[in-house]
This record gives structure tokens, C-alpha cells and sequence, in this order.
């Protein structure tokens, strides 16, 4: 049935043909290829996640009401603006990451080609 498939031979199967090599090769760097764009997927939807959730915390903040009571102590949400920064900072560090990752793989790429 896998000879019939990939219009092979049983002997360039067992024998290990070096076509056969090239084909088992291809399938491979198909699958790391497959793997490595799933994984740049994933990374950028956190890295937006994180850019997203630091724009709602300075949202918030910016929205949210801040006073003094009688004895004089403000009650401000300020929590919400190192957070923000924290949450920008981490979403844009993320995606740097992964645009310098995908360079390195297309260079190493090319390399073997």
C-alpha cells in the first residue's frame, strides 16, 4: 500500500534508495517547517495578547475616578499604569523575539538550500 502511494518499489523501500532519502528528507523539513509556523502563530497571538491587555490597563486607568477623601489620602488606581508599561513592554519584547527567530530560520534556510 506505501509503495502504491509514493509509486515506489518495495526494494527502493528496504534498500533505503537515496531518492527515497531525499523524499524522507523532504517530509521532514515539511513538518519542522509545519512546527516552527505553528509556533510563530502562537507566540504572536501572546505577544498581542499582551499589547492589548497594556492598552486596557491605561484605558482603565485613564477612566477610572480618582480622588481625595476628607482625611486628605488620594485613592487613585495608579497600580494600572506600571502594569500597562509592563504589559506593552512584554508584548513588544514577544513579538521582537519572534521577527529575529523567523530571520534566523529563513537565513539557516537558505543556507541549506
Amino acid at each position: 500500500m506505501i509503495a502504491e502511494t509514493f509509486d515506489v518499489s518495495l526494494d527502493e523501500l528496504i534498500l533505503e534508495d537515496k531518492k527515497m532519502n531525499k523524499i524522507e528528507q523532504i517530509l521532514i523539513n515539511d513538518g519542522k517547517r509545519t512546527r516552527a509556523e505553528k509556533f510563530n502563530m502562537v507566540t504572536t497571538i501572546i505577544g498581542s495578547v499582551f499589547i492589548i491587555l497594556g492598552i486596557i490597563f491605561f484605558l482603565i486607568s485613564a477612566t477610572s475616578v480618582s480622588y481625595i477623601d476628607r482625611s486628605g489620602v488620594l485613592h487613585e488606581n495608579f497600580f494600572l499604569v506600571p502594569l500597562g508599561y509592563l504589559s506593552l513592554f512584554v508584548g513588544i519584547l514577544i513579538i521582537i523575539a519572534r521577527v529575529i527567530n523567523s530571520i534566523r530560520l529563513a537565513i539557516k534556510e537558505r543556507k541549506n538550500n
